[in-house]
Formats: C-alpha cells, sequence, structure tokens
C-alpha cells in the first residue's frame, strides 16, 4: 500500500468546496479521497503500561479530488465528519453563488453531498466554531480498487 499523500488546505472556496496544496504531481487522482484533520494537542497514554500512543487527530471533514491539476486539486466534500455539533448533517442547506458558479465552470455537481464546517471568516462572502480553516491538514485515504485502476466510483 502506498503511503498517503499529505498537504493542507490552501483556499475555502464555499461550505462544500476546498482546494488542497498538491495535485497530480503528488499522485492525486480524481475521485480520490482526503480527510481534513487537525493535530491534537492533548496526549493520549496506554491505560496499561503508561506509554504514549501519540495524540488524538481531530477529524474536521471528508473531501474527495474532483477536479486536479499539477501542483493542486479542487475538492468536494461527501461526508460529514464528526464535528462541533454536526455530525451527521444532512446538506439541506442552499450553495452560495460563488460555490455555485465554481461548480457549473468546472462541470462538477451543483452540491457536494454534505456541507464542510468550514470557517466562515475565510469564506469569500459568507457570515462565523471548530471549524475548516486554511492551513488545516489533509491526507489520503486508502481508495476502492475501482479508483486505483482508473474507474469512478
Amino acid at each position: 500500500m502506498p503511503a498517503p499523500i499529505e498537504g493542507k488546505i490552501a483556499s475555502i472556496l464555499d461550505e462544500y468546496n476546498v482546494v488542497i496544496n498538491v495535485g497530480r504531481l503528488h499522485g492525486v487522482i480524481e475521485g480520490m479521497p482526503f480527510v481534513i484533520y487537525s493535530p491534537g494537542e492533548e496526549e493520549i497514554r496506554d491505560p496499561d503500561t503508561g506509554k504514549s500512543l501519540g495524540c488524538l487527530e481531530i477529524v474536521k471533514g471528508y473531501v474527495r479530488a474532483a477536479h486536479v491539476q499539477e501542483t493542486l486539486a479542487l475538492c468536494s466534500s461527501y461526508r460529514t465528519g464528526v464535528t462541533a455539533g454536526r455530525e451527521g448533517e444532512a446538506g439541506t442547506e442552499t450553495q452560495t453563488l460563488s460555490g455555485a458558479m465554481v461548480a457549473e465552470a468546472m462541470g462538477l455537481k451543483a452540491r457536494a453531498e454534505s456541507r464542510l464546517n468550514v470557517n466562515p471568516v475565510q469564506v469569500s462572502g459568507m457570515a462565523h466554531g471548530v471549524a475548516i480553516s486554511i492551513g488545516d491538514r489533509v491526507r489520503s485515504l486508502d481508495m476502492p480498487e475501482s479508483l486505483q485502476k482508473g474507474g469512478r466510483a
């Protein structure tokens, strides 16, 4: 199994779409899933040995690469992670005009499946929780075999 691809959120387009700072040159392909997270600060210790197990990552959301360029990728939400007060939230809200325009221009669905809990201060044209922010880390997840062979899930 190849090593995960790691990067960061470079731009927040709206509550459904973000840009990450890794692309085709880093091995990203269309449909590749990523987790958005921040490193936890509290060290977790093994209850039996007392040894450090590390810090628990705080999962903020999940996205898939929708449009891949050489050094960046547009990613759209596909499921909600465990986020402050929004676990399992269904995407029933309307999409911002800028997001709809980007999706239309890129030939994407008008809406992704679930809303990302982004930092609204960093979204163009929106009003303000533990939110996705520019600079948050992303890491690729294991891909279904159908995608690894160039197919679409």
